[in-house]
């Protein structure tokens, strides 16, 4: 793959030419964020940090630069390999937490303007939600445009397959498909069903307030589009009073 830039990529560690193929190198940066289960809990949390935040910030000036199409596996890895790294690191501050989010909204975002195989993306987005230990978040919105119709009926079906298969009384797995089920719901821009599935788990205060912001948001929405129907329908009328009379 040839890159536009023809000099160096701020940010990044090493040189490029029209020559280099920087894929290669995201990927030596992604495989620094795999980590050893065997290590200290506590060992090295600010290298690794620092070293997810090196990659972040090449990848950003690539899709800055419109090399979207370099950084998605690479970003994808990244997240997968911290995803797993977490699970044997002591992150009480909530650092490399936050690196990850924002390494999932880079692939997100990479994703809108390199879109990978939607089947294969809302396959991946549900296998993270459903098998992971429970984060990254997932902010299905983000991934919206990359998905597509087709990409989101995938994850609808893989998320009623993975319900029907699920042992009972496996809360991470209810929890994952009734995450991914709102969501769905939000996306689909159709008010009555995101309500429906909220209130299927009135179990907090929290759970009511989204059914009240989803209704004042839809009702926000409803008196735009009257005051708009309104204002063309006064402009219509006075263009009819300025027509000479026959």
């Amino acid at each position: 793959m040839v890159f536009r830039s023809p000099a160096i990529v701020p940010g990044c560690p090493v040189w490029w030419d029209e020559r280099v193929t920087r894929g290669d190198d995201l990927t030596v940066l992604a495989n620094a964020l795999r980590r050893d289960r065997r290590r200290d809990p506590r060992a090295g949390r600010r290298e690794y940090s620092q070293a997810a935040l090196e990659l972040a910030d090449c990848c950003e000036r690539l899709l800055a630069d419109g090399n979207a199409g370099a950084v998605v596996p690479a970003l994808r890895k990244a997240v997968d390999r911290m995803t797993s790294a977490l699970m044997y690191m002591d992150d009480s501050s909530g650092i490399v937490g936050t690196d990850l989010r924002h390494m999932m909204s880079l692939y997100a975002r990479a994703c809108v303007d390199a879109p990978p195989d939607q089947a294969g993306l809302a396959r991946w987005l549900a296998a993270l939600s459903f098998d992971g230990p429970g984060w990254p978040e997932i902010r299905l919105a983000e991934f919206v445009p990359a998905l597509g119709a087709r990409g989101l009926s995938e994850l609808s079906a893989e998320v009623a397959r993975r319900s029907a298969a699920a042992e009972p009384g496996s809360w991470g797995q209810l929890v994952a498909a009734r995450d991914l089920r709102e969501q769905l719901a939000e996306v689909s821009g159709d008010v009555d069903r995101h309500v429906a599935i909220l209130a299927e788990n009135l179990n907090s205060a929290r759970q009511c307030q989204r059914i009240v912001v989803a209704l004042r948001d839809q009702l926000k929405r409803r008196s735009q589009y009257m005051s708009i129907f309104a204002g063309k329908t006064e402009c219509a009328r006075q263009g009819s009073n300025l027509r000479p009379s026959a």
